[in-house]
């Protein structure tokens, strides 16, 4: 109980026993004579000064009751009369959190660029999978690039390593200066086995010193030749000849060379393909087989292709359409058939110029003065000074009986 209420009870307690101790005598006192109220007066004032001193010593008694006890080994006494306690929480220091370090990544080491080193580029010429007839004599060229930082000089050589050599030299002389970062093409003339098949060459750099290098991060990969070998097409010279469909049959040349169908779009050296479904000016769809042909580039640049001698026969008919394949818009041709009978001289059968300009030509050609005789077709194409767009269709070239 609080100490405030404790004195308060004591204090009600001491007034009833001093009101006790004094109003009885009050009251009963008789009428008495001066020394009998003397007498009464002394001995009420000795019991009053019990009473006090009573009072006196209860009030002292109960002030140590609710002191509070004084902390030992204090520098400086407590007050007596202070009785508030204050209750001062003692400070807790913060439990530390745990926080991991922030990792630091390790400073990457530099890996050192190796003196010699190449990385290919592009096949500048036959890309993989071209084809070839038996004996087709070609020219195989890589764009390889110095990745090294070391200067090739023109004693590095072309080296064939493994696979098929398809004939060709087996060492050739790089014969340029190319420094690191710059770009090379490196060539070597080959020659297509003479039996069908997909053949493969493997190719890499020599440097002066002998060191022999190439590809991949160990500098230890060879580029390479990948070509499939094809059976020429038979035809029958007696059935009406479809040119887009036995196109395998003609002998194909550009003024770089033979070339063999392959698929590609060759600007520089020329190129032929078949499709069943060109494109040519204003977009127009076909759907009948046809010859795409680009010519070679340069002053006379032509692609020609000789077939096999047929038979003509009264009434036989020479038929095609002309025209420039789309988005070719600077394509500037001419168009021949050229024909020679019995192994004799060549002539012209016909010529046609051709340009983007939205049309195309129908030809429509009467071979009756030709029955009866054995006769070679050539399809060509000439570039009128340049390759740039000449990509041109022959569509459903053929000869109707």
């Amino acid at each position: 109980m609080n100490a405030k209420y404790w004195f308060f009870i004591v204090s009600i307690i001491l007034m009833g026993l001093i009101l006790g101790a004094c109003i009885p005598n009050i009251f009963a006192a008789p009428v008495t004579s001066d020394f009998d109220l003397a007498s009464t007066a002394i001995a009420q004032t000795v019991t009053a000064r019990q009473t006090e001193a009573f009072i006196q010593t209860l009030q002292a008694e109960l002030t140590r009751v609710v002191q509070p006890t004084q902390p030992a080994n204090t520098a400086t006494p407590q007050s007596p009369t202070a009785t508030a306690i204050v209750n001062t929480p003692t400070a807790v220091p913060p439990t530390p959190t745990n926080v991991p370090p922030t990792p630091v990544p390790p400073t990457p080491t530099a890996t050192p660029i190796p003196c010699y080193w190449a990385k290919f580029v592009s096949d500048v010429t036959v890309p993989d999978g071209s084809d070839y007839y038996p004996g087709d004599k070609f020219t195989k060229t890589w764009r390889i690039k110095n990745y090294g930082t070391c200067t090739w000089s023109s004693d590095f050589d072309l080296v064939f390593t493994n696979g098929n050599a398809m004939n060709g030299t087996a060492v050739v002389d790089l014969n340029k200066t190319v420094y690191p970062g710059e770009s090379v093409d490196v060539s070597v003339d080959l020659v297509a086995p003479s039996t069908t098949g997909s053949y493969t060459g493997y190719w890499m750099l020599r440097a002066s010193n002998g060191v022999i290098f190439g590809l991949g991060p160990n500098q230890d990969k060879a580029f390479w030749a990948q070509i499939d070998v094809i059976k020429k097409i038979e035809i029958d010279p007696n059935s009406p000849l479809d040119f887009a469909a036995s196109y395998n049959a003609a002998t194909w040349r550009s003024t770089k060379g033979s070339i063999t169908p392959n698929g590609d779009y060759d600007y520089t050296n020329g190129s032929i393909l078949e499709t069943s479904s060109p494109k040519i000016e204003k977009d127009r769809q076909e759907d009948e087989p046809s010859l795409v042909m680009i010519p070679s580039d340069g002053t006379g640049g032509i692609i020609s292709g000789e077939y096999p001698a047929v038979n003509i026969k009264d009434g036989d008919h020479l038929t095609a359409l002309l025209a420039c394949g789309n988005d070719q818009p600077k394509c500037d041709v001419m168009f021949q058939i050229n024909y020679s009978v019995n192994g004799g001289a060549t002539k012209n059968l016909g010529s046609w110029t051709e340009a983007y300009e939205g049309n195309w030509t129908h030809v429509d050609i009467d071979l009756s003065d030709l029955a009866g005789k054995s006769v070679k077709f050539t399809l060509l194409v000439s570039n009128n000074g340049s390759s740039k767009d000449d990509r041109v269709v022959w569509v459903a070239p053929k000869i109707i009986r």
